[in-house]
Formats: C-alpha cells, structure tokens, sequence
C-alpha cells in the first residue's frame, strides 16, 4: 500500500500524559497509524522524520537528549523503545 498522507499521525507529548498508560495507547496508535497509512512500507528515515513530528517540543527534546547511536536514531522502534 503506498504511503497515504492524508492518514494523520497520532500525536505524542510528556506534557500531556499521565504515564506509562498514555504511552501505551499513544504506542498502539502509532503502530495502527504505520500500517494504515502505509508508513511501515517506506523508508526508515521517513518513518522517523514522522515519527518526530507526532513528538510535542518537549517530547522532541528528551529524544534529543537521549544516548543513541546513529543507527538507533534511525531506527522508529529503537527510539519509541528508549
């Protein structure tokens, strides 16, 4: 299936959550979202430039601030997994 745009990604922020449970529904969501819209059928390093944009600021920042290697940062699971 080719990747649908139109599909809109769940969004994710700390700020917002109450905890490990936000997390899980946000995590199911995305995992829906990926293969609805086609997502998991494209390129990791689109996967992830999406996968940040469902990310709030604060949220965005905490992942930059993260220990990953270059390759876990291009990988979707390894940074939803850190």
């Amino acid at each position: 299936m080719p990747f649908d745009k139109k599909v809109l990604f769940p969004k994710f922020g700390l700020e917002t959550t109450d905890g490990a449970d936000d997390f899980k529904v946000w995590h199911c969501k995305w995992n829906a979202y990926m293969h609805i819209s086609g997502l998991d059928e494209e390129p990791e390093t689109q996967q992830v430039n999406i996968l940040m944009l469902s990310l709030s600021n604060s949220s965005l920042k905490v992942v930059d601030n993260l220990r990953l290697t270059d390759a876990q940062r291009n990988d979707t699971e390894e940074i939803i997994r850190a």
